[in-house]
């Protein structure tokens, strides 16, 4: 048996996340989808470098604003029981 990684348990806790989603108390943004390639790694367009793993500006830039309107969506579609 192959010893899991630290990225394939943080991909089995997001996809089970993504799974509960529907529940009215559980919201759960995609942000690895919108950060990574296909090869699951840190798209070119938002590394520092080839050897920074970190977001950069543009990728600040360009999903906060979807992570903020998410935010905003979870909390005015939240409906207390």
């Amino acid at each position: 048996m192959m010893k899991e990684t630290g990225l394939q348990r943080s991909l089995i806790l997001a996809t089970l996340l993504l799974l509960l989603a529907g529940h009215p108390n559980v919201f759960a943004f995609d942000l690895f989808d919108l950060l990574a390639d296909g090869d699951d790694v840190l798209r070119a367009e938002y590394r520092m470098d080839e050897y920074d793993s970190h977001p950069n500006e543009l990728a600040n830039r360009t999903i906060g604003p979807l992570f903020a309107d998410f935010i905003d969506q979870a909390v005015r579609s939240y409906t207390p029981r």
